[in-house]
This record gives structure tokens, sequence and C-alpha cells, in this order.
């Protein structure tokens, strides 16, 4: 799993659903003596090999939601906490806050737990916020896009917590949080098929992940995902299973088991259709599922291994 860590150099005002809370003036008068510590993290890539993709930090306009609780003796969740879904900017020169400043407390021993994610949920990227209650945690809600160029790759930050004020930056690291999927295809020496033009793949499309670790709720809803479309340019198929032909873009879809449906390939015009089995799908993993053309008609046997060190491998057969 790849895991970037960003910085974060300051945080700022109070806004409903995007908001960071400011210290007052009863907490000035704890210590006149000490100027305020503007609360902020450091950047601090880390790569794995289990990454799904090879980025090593998040573009130059990315958005970052980010939520932190204040506490002296536990921390518990509230309707209005420290920061509530605070968008934090990435630039070119690094981590940037909208707003204002935001300061640890001068109260002694006072902690801080910090949770964040990327991208920042909005309108048109499938993300959505539950806020915060009394005791209880937010989350994101995830709608899948149908197409690669239109799914969104959801991550988390490890949350940072028992935090105390310190001048030196604490560092977010943040993990893949959806599973990734994708094709290939090659034939059998009597086969004549050539020419892979579309493919559909049924998944369900909508769940909720956890901001705590990145689990998600028994995903809903129905979605014919296309990762190659008839529009695009065709994919020849390979020759033998040495020259596998990557079959379209790989896919984004929810980390549980059996929550790919039906999966068809449109060859030569025609309309091949197989279920894979026993798939299992883990965050910030690639799942590749081979493909073979055969001469006898459809048929599809799925077996699940590892696939180097970043996923598991089925196969099957056309």
């Amino acid at each position: 799993m790849k895991s970037l860590a960003l910085s974060m150099l300051a945080i700022a005002s109070m806004a409903a659903m995007s908001s960071c809370s400011s210290e007052n003036d009863p907490v000035d008068e704890i210590d006149k003596g000490k100027d305020p510590i503007a609360i902020s993290f450091g950047q601090n890539i880390a790569i794995y090999t289990k990454a799904p993709f090879t980025e090593n930090a998040l573009a130059t306009g990315s958005k970052i939601g980010l939520w932190a609780t204040e506490y002296t003796e536990s921390s518990a969740w509230a309707a209005t906490n420290k920061c509530d879904n605070k968008q934090l900017n990435v630039t070119a020169g690094g981590i940037t806050f909208e707003g204002e400043n935001v300061y640890y407390s001068k109260v002694p021993n006072t902690m801080y737990d910090f949770y964040a994610y990327a991208p920042l949920a909005e309108a048109g990227n499938g993300l959505t916020v539950n806020a915060a209650s009394a005791g209880t945690a937010p989350t994101i809600g995830i709608t899948l896009g149908a197409t690669p160029d239109a799914q969104t790759d959801l991550m988390y930050a490890t949350p940072l917590t028992g935090k105390t004020a310190q001048s030196d930056a604490y560092n977010l690291v943040f993990n893949h949080a959806l599973a990734q999927v994708k094709f290939t295809i090659y034939k059998d020496a009597n086969a004549t098929l050539s020419s892979l033009t579309a493919i559909s793949v049924n998944t369900k499309s909508t769940s909720t992940m956890s901001l705590i670790d990145g689990s998600f709720t028994s995903a809903t809803g129905e979605l014919a995902m296309t990762p190659l479309t008839s529009s695009e340019t065709a994919v020849t198929i390979g020759s033998d299973e040495s020259s596998k032909t990557s079959a379209g873009k790989a896919i984004m879809v929810i980390p549980e088991e059996n929550v790919i449906g039906e999966v068809t390939f449109t060859i030569d015009g025609d309309n091949y259709t197989f279920t894979p089995q026993d798939v299992t799908l883990e965050k910030g993993k690639i799942t590749t599922i081979d493909v073979k053309v055969t001469a006898t008609g459809l048929s599809f046997t799925q077996s699940v291994t590892t696939w180097e060190d970043q996923g598991n491998h089925g196969t099957g057969e056309i």
C-alpha cells in the first residue's frame, strides 16, 4: 500500500461543516509569557511497494479535509470540534490552509487527535461528508464513477491521537482506501478471435468510509463500470500467455468480497460474459484478472494467488 504523508502548516477559522475553532481571550490568560503555538503538520513522504499508483504526493491543486478534537482527559466527538472538515490546499510551495492560523490551547495537558482524508468532498467527485455528532465520528460517503477517469482515489490519513502542543510539525500519512482491479487478455493457439472493443463490469458502487481506519460499510447500489468503451481504441488480444495484453484501464472498487458481479467482454462484435468468484479485494492493492480466449466458447474459472507484492490474481477463459 502506498502511503502519502502531506505537510500542513496552519489551520483556520470556524465555518459549518468546514471549520476550525480559534483560541479565545480566556485561554490566552493561562500563560501571558509565551506566544501561542500554531498547529502545523510536516511533509514526510513514504512509498510502499504495494501502492496501486506511482505518484508519491498529491498533485498541486488537490484539497484535503481535516478534523481535530481537543481535550484534557479523554477524546470525544462532538457536533462541533476543534476542526470539522477543514479545507487544506496543495500548492507548488506546499500545503496551505483556508483562513487564519489556529493555535494550540495554553491550558495545561491539553491533547489533540487529528483525522484527515483526500480529496475534499465536493460536488462532482462522488464524495459526501456525514458530520460528527456527540459521541459519533464523521464518515465519508462515496459513490463510484462509471469510468476510470470519473473515479475518485479516496484516501484516509493514519490518525494522530493523544498529541500535545509542540512547535515541531506532526506528520500525516495518507493511505489508499479503495481496491484496484485490472484485466489482461490473451488467447490460445486455436482461438481466432482478435479484437477486444469494450468491457463492462457490474459492481456495487456506494458505501461509507470510516475516518478512523479506512474501513467501509457494506456496499450497495449497482453500477456498470467501463474500463474500455467502444469509443476507445480496440485492444489486440495477446497471441499467448507470455504476451498478455492490458485490457482497458484499471478501475477502483469498494474493497469487499464479491463486490464484482458479471463482467462482459465484447470481442469481434460478440459479447462474452463471466462472473469472477471469490476475488479478494483489499484496499491499496491491485487485483488482476487474466482472461484467456479459447476456441471452445465461454467458460470461466477463478483462482486467487499472490500477484507479486501488489494484490491478487484471478484467471478466466472465454
